[in-house]
């Protein structure tokens, strides 16, 4: 005949599976590998009276993996979407959501992986699925502004020689070339005696060692500086006179002298200045003498106080050196007469001596013409005559006028 009696139903393990009193198995477990599970079916009239199967179970959609169209570390523009693709394994059966991460996330939006940023920087983005958390991937993205600066580079460098009465124009450019925006900050140092606009143009007033830096605002660390090495070729750096040492000039003379710069480049004011005006004056280097003497004229360049000197001596050339009277020592003058009196005037050094004659007498006895050195005798007796230069070279005469 036939057996009949109720069967129990066992699963092992557990947690992988149900089975129901008719034998309908449901897993319930997660096989993210082939596992076997048993199946025991036993009479409950006979526990003796059993029997098992063995199932190894597996789920071909559960993801053993998962990969990203993106990987590693990629460089991205900040200002465009940035669409990730995760694929899961095995490819054609796996089956899960996928959890999307994003670590800072800080000024970035994740949606699907889909990214959106609003600042540069450095990115994690992970994908995971939710099935098996082992199954994940990432990639780290370097985003960048392709307007941001990442160097500046001038087109002068390193130290430049410039004439400060010559226009400097520095042009900066920013890097990458052609993508960089950003306002430019332009510094100088020292700031005294120099100065530099918003576009480049730098301005000396005075020569000197300067440093100019262009620096971008949006990148402080995008900067680039020159040295500038100031000179100034109108600066004197000596001044000399075409007149050296010491110069002898007569007193009715005048005397010019020129004050040359160096190097020729060079401009400045000239102050011209006498030792003693009193002796002689200058004015624009042309001396006119006042009395005999020395003096030291002195041509200072305004810029650098550059002196030269020349010492002036003054001498009256055509002074009397020795006057005597032709008529001799003494001469005899009858009461009634006249006699004009004439004197011969030495010079130096061949020059021709002034002759300003003046003739004196205290005598009583004579009339005298101090102009003309006319003597007249009104009574016996001597006169003492005598005719004097106009430097007081003198030589005198003694006049007898006898009794009648």
């Amino acid at each position: 005949g036939k057996a009949e009696s109720a069967v129990d139903w066992k699963v092992s393990p557990t947690k992988a599976a149900t089975i129901d009193a008719d034998g309908n198995v449901t897993f319930t477990g997660s096989f993210n590998k082939k596992t076997k599970v048993t199946f025991t079916a036993t009479a409950k009239k006979n526990k003796k009276a059993t029997d098992k199967v063995v199932v190894e179970a597996f789920d071909s959609a559960f993801p053993t993996g998962l990969t990203l169209d993106q990987k590693g570390t990629i460089d991205h523009d900040m200002t465009k979407t940035l669409k990730l693709t995760a694929t899961l394994e095995p490819k054609d059966t796996a089956v899960s959501d996928i959890e999307w991460k994003v670590s800072p996330t800080k000024n970035v939006t994740l949606t699907d992986g889909e990214l959106t940023f609003e600042a540069t920087g450095k990115f994690t983005v992970t994908a995971t699925a939710k099935k098996n958390k082992k199954a994940t991937a990432k990639v780290v993205v370097n985003v960048y502004d392709p307007e941001y600066p990442s160097g500046m580079i001038l087109d002068q460098t390193g130290t430049i020689a410039h004439d400060l009465n010559d226009p400097l124009k520095l042009t900066a450019t920013l890097k990458p070339v052609g993508t960089a925006v950003s306002d430019i900050e332009w510094k100088i140092s020292p700031s005294k005696g120099a100065s530099v606009d918003g576009d480049g143009n730098v301005t000396f007033e005075k020569t000197g060692k300067f440093t100019v830096t262009a620096t971008a605002k949006k990148n402080k660390k995008a900067t680039a500086k020159v040295v500038v090495n100031v000179s100034d070729r109108y600066l004197p750096t000596g001044i000399t006179l075409d007149k050296k040492g010491t110069v002898t000039i007569d007193l009715t003379e005048t005397l010019d002298l020129v004050a040359t710069l160096a190097p020729t480049t060079a401009k400045s004011d000239i102050q011209w200045k006498t030792s003693s005006d009193k002796i002689a004056t200058v004015t624009n280097g042309h001396v006119v003498p006042v009395k005999a003497g020395s003096v030291t004229i002195t041509a200072t360049e305004t810029k650098k106080n550059k002196k030269a000197t020349v010492k002036v001596v003054i001498k009256d050339m055509h002074a009397p050196k020795n006057v005597s009277i032709d008529q001799g020592k003494t001469y005899s003058l009858p009461v009634g007469q006249s006699v004009t009196l004439t004197a011969k005037v030495e010079g130096e050094n061949g020059y021709e001596p002034r002759k300003n004659l003046t003739w004196s007498t205290t005598a009583k006895n004579v009339t005298l013409d101090p102009a003309t050195g006319t003597v007249t005798a009104n009574a016996p007796g001597k006169a003492k005559i005598t005719v004097a230069t106009d430097n007081n070279k003198k030589a005198s005469i003694t006049i007898t006028v006898p009794k009648p």
